[in-house]
């Protein structure tokens, strides 16, 4: 998408670019019904806590939001507003999960998958990432690319996914003038291939009054 459009889109609904990014991933988990029973997504945002020289292998914290799709189309102000409060409030009293994370590399795969629904919380989380800009060399792995795309590092096997009730991950990184979304999405009976995702997140942009080039 075009970076421009985006942020002036988010001036005219009176939010933050980021606030519209994370409205668009609620819209994302409504087109592909990945709410709970009263229609709230529920959206988990990893939050950097590297410092200066700080060495860790995973510096994050995480909040979690609770947003309703149909008041994010209208007016996202509240997610806003809520987005905020989580933020403050990790800010004062920290997570649960963060003073764990050093010891993930010493964890067996198999029960990494058998504790990834408890770390992520019940329900039907949706994982929204926002890395920022990234510099342009990125885009210049041996001249000047197309495309870039990220992808989250978890490889799902089929049994996972129907474990798990599926899964939604948006990630969201500009790139010059560009700003790109990479959706990894798999909801059984719903969206389990990109030919059905796809036409699922052109909805959800046009929802929030955008649009961009879906691949």
């Amino acid at each position: 998408m075009d970076a421009a459009a985006c942020q002036q889109r988010a001036s005219d609904l009176g939010v933050a670019s980021n606030t519209l990014i994370v409205a668009v991933a609620a819209r994302i988990a409504f087109r592909v019904g990945r709410v709970d029973a009263s229609g709230q997504a529920k959206l988990v945002l990893p939050v950097s806590d590297r410092r200066s020289d700080d060495r860790r292998g995973n510096a994050l914290r995480s909040i979690t939001v609770m947003a309703d799709p149909e008041a994010c189309r209208n007016d996202p102000r509240g997610l806003q507003r809520d987005l905020r409060a989580a933020l403050a409030s990790l800010i004062r009293h920290g997570d649960d999960l963060s003073p764990l994370f050093p010891l993930i590399p010493y964890v067996p795969l198999w029960l990494v998958r058998r504790l990834e629904r408890e770390a992520l919380g019940a329900g039907l989380p949706v994982g929204c990432s926002l890395v920022g800009e990234l510099p342009l060399d990125v885009n210049r792995p041996c001249g000047e690319a197309s495309l870039l795309q990220l992808s989250i590092l978890e490889h799902y096997t089929v049994p996972d996914l129907q474990r798990l009730g599926g899964v939604l991950f948006i990630g969201c990184y500009r790139l010059g003038e560009r700003l790109c979304f990479t959706v990894s999405g798999y909801v059984p009976g719903r969206a389990t291939t990109r030919a059905e995702l796809a036409p699922l997140v052109r909805d959800a942009l046009a929802d929030m009054g955008l649009c961009g080039t879906v691949r």
